[in-house]
């Protein structure tokens, strides 16, 4: 269906608007402008978007015949101004949101978080030194005074059994769960035990089986960390509760990193994909009996197809490629036999080529199972995939996103035609997210810092959810309803934290404490209560540990006054005291660039290394059960890593 003159000239007078916009930075890219030049070219950029959102929002609600030809034309049109005004142009670094519409009923929902300080403390030091201000200690602490939040002990806690590794958000409003919603509760008051384990790397997937009895992981090991690997995570196997489960890890056969997984319960299957090839691993025999360690059962060459895999009706596998869909049976497909050993079609030495590992002899070079067909695309789609779900309601219509910034849902019973299309992204979409409680509903986490609620049936977000605050991105993002209610979990890299929002309040209400690591990846286990997160380790610059000292009760009627203050440690190698009076052992160390100070959560602890943690919500945890410290220590060559305990 062809636009309407009438809307094909709003399309237009669009289109023209960012194409000037885009002509003029071009043309004065080599000269000095003022900072006023600047601001505006942020504003007309973020007016040409919001227009174009506005024109879509309009035809949405008068139920307009062409909203499908008008939401690809938007998408065209808001494409290339995000991949100008982050890209070449370098109006923005991380864009704010543009999608949101207050007055329409789809707000923007910001974090209210306490005063923070804009970099690290040994930032900040440098950068009076920097300015040459008069008395720089007493500077110091007057701004440490005015922006450190007051130590976790001093601030309110919404149950006695919170955990420690909480920190609640100011003077919220109610929030939605009662006391007739105990799951709900339990995870709003942040009852729950806190356990970690360490990883050779943060892990480029994870996801669950079908019964939540096991968590699946990608990730690498090795010198440089260039061995492909396959982490098993047996959650049967816990110790009272005090570690996450026994750990399998095996090598994987790839010449490349495995960066696309799907897990197949009827056959038991992990499937896992490098740029060239897939390969099964089946967890357990075909009458349920399970492996001590996941067996090598099928290679599959996808040549081109180097996309997400799926499993469609149990027995078709399908892995994306560009404009196609490369297809095969599981039933037809050769096995590499008992032991995992045998070839499946030819050697194919090729497969070495340009591999960054130094074991090529572990590298298994079937060419495998070439495809049984391949589907083309029905609809104009010729962008790569980055990822892909099923939608709970309809495991056939994918959930996808794809370059630069698209969303869609594809129906690969039609050829992968695009079902639905949705707006309103301002950088890469990082991670997708659906829930069974509500199967109309999705969330997306974006590179911006935004995570984003959509409706299925309308093209432009319903809640936006300003996660990094301009300022950090949102790499992970996770939609659960305990007893029915609507929660979001998203996970930050430089705040290095998890928030969790409710959604009827619209409101923050916590973040999680991480360890001093970035988020990179979250799931969560309705079978157990549990939020599952992979971080990655950032911080390798250390110093000493400071201690938190009580100073005179002040005449001061300052309500933000906590009456504490943070030492340092640092010029005398002094021990560190915390606030119980415990000395903690000479040399404790901690990151220069946390972003969180020791004491702003009720357990101190640094990582160390990568960790994924696992928080499990209970209606009366043990609120002592929290991750070990990474050991780090001032003095030493080489900084000590946690252990894979509690």
């Amino acid at each position: 269906m062809v636009l309407p003159e009438s809307l094909k000239f709003l399309v237009d007078d669009l289109n023209n608007r960012i194409d000037g916009l885009v002509e003029e930075c071009e043309d004065s890219k080599d000269e000095f402008l003022s900072d006023d030049v600047y601001k505006a070219r942020e504003q007309d950029l973020l007016e040409i978007l919001a227009d174009t959102c506005m024109l879509v929002r309009e035809e949405t609600e008068n139920k307009s015949p062409y909203l499908s030809e008008l939401v690809q034309a938007a998408e065209d049109i808001l494409s290339e101004a995000v991949e100008y005004g982050c890209g070449e142009g370098r109006i923005f670094e991380l864009m704010p949101s543009w999608a949101h519409d207050d007055d329409a009923g789809q707000p923007l929902i910001k974090d209210n978080r306490e005063k923070m300080l804009p970099m690290s403390t040994d930032a900040l030091r440098q950068f009076i030194g920097m300015l040459q201000v008069p008395n720089p200690r007493a500077k110091m602490k007057e701004i440490l005074k005015d922006m450190t939040p007051p130590p976790w002990k001093n601030t309110s806690k919404r149950h006695p059994k919170s955990t420690p590794l909480v920190r609640f958000r100011l003077d919220p409003p109610v929030l939605s769960p009662t006391p007739s919603e105990p799951l709900a509760m339990r995870i709003y008051d942040a009852r729950c035990e806190v356990v970690s384990k360490t990883l050779p790397s943060p892990p480029m997937n994870m996801s669950f089986s079908q019964d939540n009895a096991f968590l699946a992981m990608t990730g690498t090991s090795g010198y440089k960390n260039r061995i492909p690997v396959l982490t098993f995570l047996d959650l049967n196997e816990n110790e009272e509760g005090q570690k996450i489960g026994k750990n399998h890890s095996i090598q994987l056969g790839f010449a490349h990193p495995a960066r696309e997984m799907a897990l197949n319960d009827a056959h038991h299957l992990i499937l896992l994909g490098d740029s060239q090839r897939i390969k099964t691993y089946a967890w357990a025999a075909p009458n349920g009996d399970r492996y001590k360690k996941p067996l090598p059962t099928h290679t599959l060459a996808s040549g081109h197809a180097s996309g997400p895999i799926a499993v469609l009706g149990n027995n078709t596998i399908l892995r994306a490629g560009r404009g196609q869909i490369a297809v095969w049976n599981i039933e037809d497909l050769p096995t590499h036999g008992p032991d995992g050993m045998e070839m499946i079609g030819m050697e194919n030495e090729d497969i070495l080529e340009n591999t960054w590992r130094d074991d090529p002899e572990e590298i298994e070079i079937s060419s495998g199972s070439t495809p049984a067909t391949h589907m083309k695309f029905a609809s104009e789609l010729d962008q790569p995939i980055n990822r892909w779900i099923p939608l709970p309601q309809a495991p056939s219509t994918m959930l996808s996103h794809a370059e630069p910034y698209d969303c869609l849902t594809m129906d690969l019973e039609q050829q992968g035609k695009v079902s639905s299309r949705y707006l309103g992204h301002g950088g890469k979409i990082t991670d997708l997210s659906v829930s069974e409680g509500d199967p109309q509903m999705f969330l997306t986490a974006c590179h911006d810092g935004l995570a984003r609620l959509y409706d299925l049936r309308t093209p432009l977000p319903v809640l936006t959810f300003d996660v990094g605050q301009r300022s950090d991105t949102c790499e992970s993002a996770l939609l659960i309803h305990p007893d029915g209610i609507p929660t979001v979990f998203a996970g930050t890299n430089r705040a290095e934290q998890i928030k969790m929002w409710d959604v009827r309040a619209r409101t923050s209400v916590y973040e999680l404490a991480t360890g001093n690591n970035g988020v990179t990846s979250l799931a969560w286990d309705s079978s157990n209560n549990a939020l599952y997160a992979a971080t990655e380790r950032n911080h390798y610059d250390y110093r000493y540990a400071r201690k938190l000292r009580e100073e005179p009760e002040s005449s001061s009627s300052d309500e933000n006054d906590s009456n504490t203050s943070l030492d340092d440690a640092e010029d005398d190698g002094e021990a560190v005291e915390d606030e119980q009076g415990d000395v903690f052992e000479d040399r404790r160390a901690w990151p220069k660039e946390a972003f969180h100070y020791e004491h702003y959560f009720g357990h101190m602890f640094d990582a160390g290394s990568h960790r994924i943690y696992r928080y499990s919500f209970k209606e009366d945890p043990d609120t002592s059960i929290v991750p070990r410290d990474g050991g780090a220590r001032m003095g030493e060559f080489v900084l000590s890593l946690a252990d894979s305990r509690v």
